[in-house]
């Protein structure tokens, strides 16, 4: 009785038991074991980092170790003492341009989660090569914007890597080879205050960069629950399959922003 109890505590996640036996010749029996199976199979365990060393990637890690995932982090060379403080995390160096590398690297990986650097993001197509090759369930690649989402925005230079890479992952998804997730969370709050091209407010040079008069409405969240997100996806494989998942920790404009800032600091007005 208590695989008949396991089935009946996971029936909400599953596959509906009336599709399939509305559907086939299978005994309701063996429908629901049927539908069991599939939900044992779509469970995600074991979870591989590629850019695990840079801005969202350590908040990524955190999310996945504190969710109780399997953690496996590829890397072109291990530094001595870098992931100490993660017992249990495996580190694999990696050679990112070999698909034979990588594909060896990610055997008896449920889902392989990107943060790599904006500049590798045209490079992604050799990890999604490997992954699919060595059986991965879910990809979740680097694209963490909001506008990426939309497609007049196809053939501009910026993001013309990013849809290359979404359209790869969907040619995937129809052959059946893998799923996809990617997650839009909007600005990384971090990053406008700091000087550049993402940010919005100079503290150095007291200049803050108010783009349309500063009116328009920024979503936004933090690298630390953005990292949290990535995890609560992969803990609702079924939910987040084959599409884009929006997230949103606050919106402001950049003149609340910049309001918020003078009084904080008062004699930078």
């Amino acid at each position: 009785m208590e695989g008949v109890g396991a089935v009946a505590n996971v029936r909400r996640e599953m596959l509906p038991i009336k599709t399939i036996y509305a559907n086939t010749n299978l005994s309701r029996r063996t429908a629901i074991l049927l539908s069991y199976a599939i939900f044992i199979i779509s469970i995600i365990n074991s979870v591989a980092i590629a850019g695990a060393s840079g801005a969202l990637g350590p908040h990524v890690l955190k999310g996945l170790i504190d969710t109780k995932f399997q953690v496996k982090i590829l890397t072109r060379s291990k530094k001595p003492g870098e992931f100490d403080a993660c017992p249990g995390v495996e580190v694999a160096e990696v050679d990112f341009t070999s698909v034979e590398s990588l594909t060896a690297a990610l055997k008896g990986i449920d889902a392989v989660v990107s943060t790599v650097a904006g500049t590798a993001i045209k490079y992604q197509t050799v990890l999604i090569d490997a992954a699919a090759a060595a059986g991965v369930k879910r990809f979740i690649p680097s694209e963490y914007g909001s506008v990426t989402t939309n497609p007049k925005l196809e053939k501009f230079p910026l993001y013309e890597n990013v849809f290359m890479i979404r359209r790869h992952l969907q040619e995937k998804a129809d052959a059946g080879l893998m799923s996809w997730t990617v997650l839009a969370c909007g600005a990384f709050m971090e990053s406008l205050l700091v000087p550049g091209a993402a940010g919005l407010l100079d503290f150095a040079e007291r200049k803050a960069l108010l783009l349309d008069e500063g009116d328009n409405r920024l979503s936004c969240n933090s690298l630390a629950t953005s990292g949290k997100a990535i995890a609560a996806i992969l803990k609702n494989t079924k939910a987040t399959k084959n599409r884009v998942v929006k997230i949103s920790e606050v919106i402001l404009t950049p003149n609340q922003l910049l309001n918020m800032a003078q009084r904080m600091r008062p004699q930078d007005k």
